[in-house]
């Protein structure tokens, strides 16, 4: 694998559980897909003209927690390229102990950007992406996740008469937003990368609003996502009206798992889906620890399990 990026945790990266926020994992592999992007003869988007690589999708795995001042290393290659569409990946590892953050797998494409319409890859980027292929780690690999793509055949109306506008009962309720043109490229369309998920509570440094709750026997605890996968299906343009909805599809004695649904307001068309599991981390202890009894029951009354609900071992804490 080539190294791509390296900088130091700053402390506007922390989050409320006193490690880098989840979507700074992200910022950090967005940069380093980049910059292997341009490796393998492909301009940068500003310099792309109407021609760019972009992001249709990804899966992320975090493995162990990063706290202020750690300096983090991208490291990544070309897991498989096609005529049209190619896997990539990135590898977060701690500069000073080189154990492994997280890992991204990217799904990309070579797009149009004035109708977003599929192109094949300019002549000698399938040779130099070939020149740096590598392998996908097993501890890269999804474990709670599916690997397949989520169902898409759903609508929101027929979602908020099911789940309600709570739906999880947390961060992954009703929300609403508008694209802005700040957001958006020159050709209109919603910059790659630019906010995950695309509508929900956010903070300042990019990243979800991180609940701090009161467990049993005085222990605080949040929640630690260990799993992220997102599926682009539409780029959203400035002034579209966005809406998304979440619910918990599957329940673990230390985790959840939750779907979030966001959906073009006007069209009705399905834009994204992300998928979480979180485990419920005890902040004192570093570790990951039983849902609540209490908090347990409310979420088993939320939980809404799909047809196909996946059935492997329930995850466990980041580098444990």
């Amino acid at each position: 694998m080539r190294l791509l990026d390296s900088a130091a945790i700053q402390p506007d990266q922390i989050d409320a559980l006193g490690h880098l926020n989840v979507r700074q994992y992200l910022v950090r592999a967005y940069g380093g897909n980049r910059e292997l992007a341009s490796l393998i003869g492909l301009p940068p988007k500003a310099a792309a003209g109407a021609l760019a690589p972009v992001r249709t999708g990804h899966y992320a795995r975090y493995h162990r927690e990063q706290r202020l001042g750690a300096v983090v290393e991208v490291w990544g290659g070309v897991l498989e390229i096609g005529a049209e569409t190619a896997r990539t990946f990135c590898e977060l590892r701690n500069a000073a102990s080189g154990e492994v953050a997280a890992t991204v797998v990217f799904e990309l494409a070579l797009e149009d950007q004035r109708n977003l319409s599929r192109r094949p890859w300019p002549a000698g980027t399938i040779e130099l992406a070939q020149s740096m292929r590598v392998e996908l780690p097993t501890y890269a690999a999804p474990r709670t996740l599916s690997v397949d793509p989520p169902t898409a055949d759903i609508t929101f109306e027929a979602l908020l008469a099911r789940v309600g506008p709570a739906g999880d009962g947390g961060m992954s309720g009703l929300a609403e937003r508008t694209i802005a043109a700040e957001e958006c490229d020159d050709f209109g369309y919603l910059r790659d990368g630019s906010m995950e998920p695309l509508t929900g509570a956010r903070t300042g440094n990019g990243g979800l609003d991180q609940p701090i709750m009161d467990g049993d026997a005085g222990v605080r605890f949040g929640w630690a996502v260990l799993e992220l996968k997102t599926t682009l299906f539409e780029r959203p343009r400035a002034g579209d009206r966005l809406r998304s909805l979440g619910a918990i599809v599957g329940l673990h004695r230390k985790a959840r798992h939750t779907r979030r649904w966001t959906f073009d307001t006007d069209s009705g068309k399905i834009v994204a889906i992300d998928d979480f599991v979180a485990v419920a981390f005890d902040l004192a202890a570093r570790r990951a620890i039983e849902i609540p009894p209490a908090l347990r029951a409310e979420f088993s009354k939320r939980h809404h399990a799909p047809n196909s609900p996946d059935r492997r071992s329930a995850p466990q804490t980041p580098g444990r």
